[in-house]
C-alpha cells in the first residue's frame, strides 16, 4: 500500500518517496491492522474464511487509495 501511495502522489506531481505524509501513515496502519484481526476470526474457516480475509484485503487496498488521492488533490 506504501508503494502505491507513492506512486498516487508521482501522478499529483509530489515526490513523497522520501516521507510519506502521517496522514496517510496512520490510515495504512489502520487498515492493516483491521485486515489482520480479520484474518485472525476468521481464517480458522475453511473456505469462507480465505474469501472473507482476500475480500478485507481488496477493500482496504481500494480505500487506501482513494484517500491517497484525496490527499494529494487537496494539495
Amino acid at each position: 500500500m506504501t508503494n502505491m501511495c507513492v506512486g498516487i502522489g508521482y501522478v499529483f506531481g509530489y515526490d513523497v518517496s522520501g516521507n510519506l505524509p502521517s496522514d496517510l501513515k496512520v490510515k495504512i496502519f489502520a487498515y492493516t491492522t483491521g485486515s489482520s484481526i480479520n484474518k485472525l476470526l476468521t481464517d480458522w474457516i475453511p473456505g469462507l474464511g480465505v474469501a472473507v480475509d482476500r475480500s478485507s484485503a481488496v477493500l482496504c487496498t481500494e480505500e487506501v487509495g482513494w484517500d491517497a488521492a484525496s490527499y494529494f488533490d487537496s494539495l
